[in-house]
């Protein structure tokens, strides 16, 4: 929930002493109306960011339906990869 990530960051600023405020969208965060437009300009995005995820859902149902969606190609891994992952991992 990026709204909510944002809003905790302005709060926590806010708690400080540090006040948020964006010229280009004429938000102040010290108002009522600042804090409320934040918030609506928040909930907005997050709406915008899940209808996207469902459009492309969407999508990809009807292209696997169509035969025309195979997935991600698959990647070649490096020979020496497996050896130095698991170094790597060991170590910590």
């Amino acid at each position: 929930m990026p709204q909510i990530i944002f809003a905790t960051i302005v709060e926590q600023l806010n708690s400080k002493g540090i006040i948020f405020i964006s010229l280009k969208e004429a938000i102040d965060t010290t108002t009522p109306t600042g804090v409320f437009m934040l918030t609506v300009f928040g909930a907005v995005a997050q709406l915008e960011r899940d209808y996207l995820k469902d459009r492309q859902v969407e999508g990809i149902s009807i292209a696997v339906a169509e035969g025309k969606y195979k997935g991600r190609k698959s990647i070649e891994v490096p020979k020496l990869w497996g050896k130095y992952y698991r170094k790597q991992y060991k170590s910590g």
